[in-house]
């Protein structure tokens, strides 16, 4: 998987192509989403928080 990092970004922004760049900043937001929900799923099994 791969995995763009915030530092990164900047320099993705300037080389990629304005069309590209919806899709992979969509991309990057559903793996952000997935990582928080698996998170808060790990939390509840272990009775943890945050």
């Amino acid at each position: 998987m791969n995995v763009i990092r915030r530092s990164q970004l900047h320099s993705i922004l300037e080389s990629w192509d304005p069309r590209d760049l919806g899709e992979a900043i969509l991309s990057t937001n559903l793996q952000d989403l997935k990582a928080q929900r698996h998170r808060m799923t790990l939390g509840r099994v272990h009775g943890t928080s945050g």
